[in-house]
């Protein structure tokens, strides 16, 4: 059921090589996979801003990469979310372009950075597991932040 919160094909190098080898052989395994959803942040500012977060505020600065940004061209209108971001989680939260000198810095992928935003693991966890770093400290502060509810995103969770 989704969002998985270990998802084993993230601690996988080639998560399909096995099948890959088997192709048009006497072992050849037809895999059954569905999905209901994909979770993924594509206006970042608007899904930033809608955050509010009692407490303090922790901001650092985030270096993003979206990978679907070299299948992208000028004239598709949207380049994704990668970058380089200022960001300020709390009470009023906000994202800019470009760093602020002196910030600590999380690195992260689109699709990490989705998922802590949505809540489906934290911080510390999506650095174990995915594309998501930075210092023990700024791991830490966030998590102390973005304390979400465990994420229902379909009828029957």
């Amino acid at each position: 059921e989704e969002p998985a919160f270990v998802q084993l094909q993230d601690l996988l190098k080639e998560p399909f090589r096995v099948l890959r080898t088997r192709r048009k052989s006497d072992f050849d395994v037809k895999p059954f996979s569905l999905s209901w959803e994909q979770i993924r942040i594509l206006d970042l500012p608007t899904c930033i801003a809608a955050v509010q977060l009692p407490g303090d505020s922790v901001r650092f600065n985030l270096d993003l990469d979206d990978p679907i940004e070299t299948y992208l061209s000028d004239d598709d209108g949207w380049r994704g979310i990668g970058g380089q971001w200022c960001m300020t989680l709390g009470p009023s939260s906000s994202i800019e372009r470009n760093h602020e000198k002196g910030l600590p810095l999380l690195r992260a992928s689109a699709g990490a950075f989705s998922r802590l935003w949505l809540g489906v693991q934290s911080a510390t966890s999506l650095s174990v597991g995915d594309n998501l770093e930075g210092e023990p400290d700024l791991l830490a502060a966030i998590e102390g932040v973005l304390r979400l509810p465990r994420p229902i995103t379909d009828w029957d969770g």
